[in-house]
């Protein structure tokens, strides 16, 4: 009977698993309220899934990293963005993510702008171990209100995708060195190309800037988004730059443990 009951529970995991991923699959991500928008320009209002994290422990909040809605209550981000000097775990409580902002200040009344609390960080395994997995999944302390400004990017949960190639053209979104959103075209370079330049693990992948701010200039963990068809996908977490090359996490090899993480949650 307890045997029966274990099976019957895993199955009940592995049915609720599959069905979340159905469902985020489906659903109408990386083209708020319906619409298939084309890349805005620099200066104007940025993709709605882009997230900012703040640091608030001084009580004002301070931009410490970008992020991606890919759920209307998670965010995904690098990993190095809540150590502290001394590589210690920050808590949860240190951080404010904040949706919908085209400015880089927190307190900054915006017509779209909403900010959450951080409820859980969720690292995969090897994280912390010189940052070997550069990827973490934040819970907000509660859902946002998704709407045209804040939405959902799309994560190829299914697998449906091609593996990214060399000349590959995707996007990302950030303050560099001012103040407000600006949004520029990337390129994917090869990885014996990009070997040439850095250290590139076979969970990262680089790209180098079309056009838009110094490579030394982009924001910690933004998203490298790329369009399929009528929707956009979150393909990478910015990592670093090393010699003008930048590096990105490949989110390609973290979906299994992101829908898990999101299924066990409900």
């Amino acid at each position: 009977m307890v045997a029966a009951k274990g099976v019957r529970g895993l199955t009940a995991a592995v049915c609720c698993f599959v069905c979340l991923v159905e469902a985020i699959a489906t659903s109408d991500c990386g083209r708020p309220q319906g619409t298939s928008p084309s890349p805005p320009s620099s200066g104007d209002v940025i993709p709605a899934w882009h997230a900012v994290v703040y640091d608030t422990t001084d009580g004002v909040g301070k931009h410490i990293c970008a992020g991606a809605l890919i759920d209307a209550q998670y965010v995904l981000v690098a990993e190095h963005c809540f150590y502290g000097p001394s590589g210690n775990l920050r808590p949860e409580a240190d951080f404010t993510v904040g949706v919908g902002k085209v400015s880089r200040v927190l307190g900054k009344e915006e017509i779209s702008s909403q900010t959450r609390t951080v409820k859980h960080i969720h690292f995969p395994q090897g994280a912390g171990v010189a940052h070997s997995n550069d990827l973490a999944l934040l819970r907000l302390n509660e859902a946002v209100f998704l709407n045209d400004r804040v939405w959902p990017i799309c994560i190829d949960w299914k697998g449906d995708q091609l593996p990214l190639k060399n000349g590959d053209k995707g996007s990302m979104a950030g303050f560099g060195s001012g103040g407000s959103l600006e949004y520029f075209p990337l390129r994917l370079v090869g990885k014996d190309l990009c070997k040439k330049n850095a250290i590139v693990k076979e969970s990262q992948f680089c790209a180098e800037n079309d056009a838009g701010p110094a490579a030394g200039e982009i924001d910690s963990s933004c998203g490298f988004a790329q369009k399929s068809q009528d929707r956009w996908f979150l393909k990478g977490v910015y990592y670093k730059n090393s010699k003008n090359t930048n590096l990105f996490s490949n989110v390609t090899g973290y979906v299994d443990w992101m829908a898990h993480i999101i299924s066990n949650a409900h």
